[in-house]
């Protein structure tokens, strides 16, 4: 139910943080189900993009839609303030959040790591806030493949468990794994791809609408780079 558009996407030229000159739109098949907690799975055709020009960005590659700008600072991070489009509650009824974030590049060892903190108010379905924690690692580029590993961490304040769980609470929405990588296709084709796996926190689990704590995300698509 969190991220109407997963678009877990990846461009590979870069194992982890996508470098703003990697840049490309597309569509994917989204499998997923129909809100976190429901055991029926949806596939619903999706946008795939990252652009970015002078500091303003437009992106699917952070777990949902979301557009603004950012400036940085030094070479290895950012802040900056962005608007998102994602699903209400049971998978319904859609509407946008306003928020700010701020994003780190570094690496562990050889391998590449991007993060990204982000703090939103939605502007409907309740009008609660949820924060996020997000980290990406490469973990293999080569022979036109590449491939992320990541974690993320969901918060939410009681506004958003009333309005999506009908219970009262605040804390852990949800935590997730996955997988997303990208194929080279052609110098202006990519294919995406992403897996998922996410498991609800104790509050959100113990909602009457839901009737599986975890579920499976996924999507593959096809981009073309600008």
């Amino acid at each position: 139910m969190r991220c109407l558009l997963i678009g877990l996407l990846f461009a590979p030229l870069t194992a982890a943080a996508l470098d703003d000159d990697v840049q490309f739109i597309g569509a994917a098949v989204y499998s997923h189900p129909k809100f976190d907690g429901s055991p029926a799975q949806h596939n619903d055709p999706i946008p795939q993009v990252h652009y970015v020009n002078r500091g303003w960005f437009v992106r699917t590659t952070e777990g949902i839609l979301e557009g603004g700008t950012r400036w940085g600072f030094g070479q290895s991070a950012a802040a900056g303030v962005q608007v998102a489009y994602e699903d209400g509650p049971l998978g319904k009824h859609p509407g946008a959040s306003l928020g700010v974030h701020a994003e780190l590049d570094g690496k562990i060892g050889p391998a590449p790591v991007s993060s990204v903190f982000r703090l939103r108010q939605f502007l409907s379905n309740g009008n609660g806030w949820e924060a996020d924690a997000r980290v990406n690692i490469g973990v293999y580029e080569g022979h036109g493949l590449a491939a992320a590993v990541y974690g993320q961490g969901t918060w939410a304040n009681e506004k958003i468990f009333n309005n999506f769980y009908a219970v009262s609470n605040s804390g852990l929405l949800f935590s997730a794994l996955g997988v997303w990588g990208g194929y080279t296709i052609t110098p202006k084709w990519l294919l995406l791809f992403s897996t998922e796996g996410r498991r609800l926190g104790d509050a959100a689990a113990s909602s009457p609408y839901v009737e599986r704590r975890s579920g499976f995300y996924g999507s593959l698509g096809i981009a073309y780079r600008l």
